[in-house]
């Protein structure tokens, strides 16, 4: 008997320290990116996820070089987001390890097979010989959990109200992998929500996020010192809201454009706002 209580006793405790939390790291290349776009290391006791892989193969390179680091197995890339920003650099991540599944969600494999063609002609010749090699479109995640050591990391909004606008919830970390709905000390990519419908999905969404009651939220977009806190997330709604504001009551591009450009003197990512303005003022259509 007490060599069966010993035994479970151990299980117990093996369990545990198996269940410890799971170490997240991130990476922005900031201004030194053409994209201020994060990429997240999910780290368990052996293994390890990568969240989103970079636009330039120079990103990349940086992010192959984090894993390795590691010492642990690289199982999974999941990409969040179907712009290329968030999986261009996916094929300098496969040179290094052949084996690894890459996954989306069905909505962003579908949003990628619609737009990686475009985007590569578009992009290709810009980021030169850090374009991509080879393009390479995400299997689609079966199920709404990715698994690193045994501990879940939650796709968050699968069945919900905008199922191409997701977010990861990492739980034994209490954290929360905003992706493309959470920015911080960046002007706002507008151009892809011009409906008020769309924005107030957007606004559910960071909702949905806080509802989790997070200890930290990192930021799809973000340049410098973020919080990665709540207030990424009110920083995101009171850009959303500033924008409308101006666009509603300001005549053109050029005059939402300053008035955005007033109130955050700082952000230097100026053609994310002017495109974004462009298209909401109905002076060119995107995309």
């Amino acid at each position: 008997m007490k060599t069966l209580i010993s035994s479970a006793l151990a299980a117990v405790l093996s369990t545990a320290a198996f269940a410890a939390d799971l170490k997240i790291t991130d990476y922005n290349p900031g201004e030194n990116g053409l994209f201020a776009v994060s990429s997240s290391l999910i780290e368990g006791p052996s293994e390890v996820i990568l969240v989103d892989a970079q636009f330039e193969r120079d990103d990349a390179e940086d992010l192959v070089e984090m894993i390795q680091a590691t010492g642990k197995t690289l199982t999974t890339v999941f990409i969040s987001h179907k712009d290329p920003d968030f999986y261009f650099g996916v094929d300098r991540i496969r040179e290094s390890f052949p084996d690894v599944k890459i996954l989306a969600t069905p909505a962003t494999v579908e949003g990628i097979t619609k737009t990686i063609e475009l985007k590569n002609e578009f992009w290709g010749p810009i980021l030169g010989e850090n374009a991509p090699r080879q393009l390479i479109v995400p299997e689609v995640l079966q199920g709404g959990t990715l698994m690193v050591d045994g501990e879940p990391v939650q796709v968050v909004g699968l069945d919900g109200h905008d199922p191409a606008h997701t977010f990861l919830w990492v739980p034994s970390a209490k954290t929360v992998l905003g992706g493309v709905p959470v920015y911080e000390n960046v002007h706002v990519w507008m151009a892809d929500n011009q409906t008020p419908e769309s924005r107030e999905k957007w606004r559910k969404t960071l909702d949905q996020i806080l509802a989790l009651n997070p200890e930290r939220i990192v930021p799809g977009h973000y340049m410098g010192e973020a919080a990665k806190d709540a207030s990424s997330v009110a920083f995101t709604r009171g850009y959303i809201a500033e924008f409308e504001a101006a666009s509603e009551n300001l005549e053109g591009s050029a005059a939402v454009i300053s008035a955005m450009v007033t109130a955050h003197p700082d952000f230097t990512n100026t053609g994310d706002l002017e495109l974004s303005a462009q298209v909401l003022e109905g002076e060119r259509s995107w995309p």
